[in-house]
């Protein structure tokens, strides 16, 4: 079984390697397709719910970021 926190540790590590080489949208997108990927490796139980969370559009991931940003 893999740890959520690995799993987010390895995305919060991707996402910042794309981030320099793409604009914002761009690693947001590369971050996404690697964490589709890491879903395939969480137990059947998880599986649904990582999947959920790692297709949230960009725009609906950037209107939390800006609501967070703002507070």
């Amino acid at each position: 079984m893999i740890d959520t926190k690995i799993i987010a540790m390895i995305s919060v590590v991707v996402f910042l390697i794309s981030a320099q080489a793409c604009t914002t949208k761009g690693a947001y997108i590369s971050l996404q397709k690697h964490q589709e990927l890491m879903c395939n490796k969480v137990p059947e139980s998880d599986y649904e719910a990582c999947m959920k969370n790692a297709n949230e559009s960009y725009e609906d991931y950037n209107q939390k970021r800006e609501e967070i940003i703002k507070k």
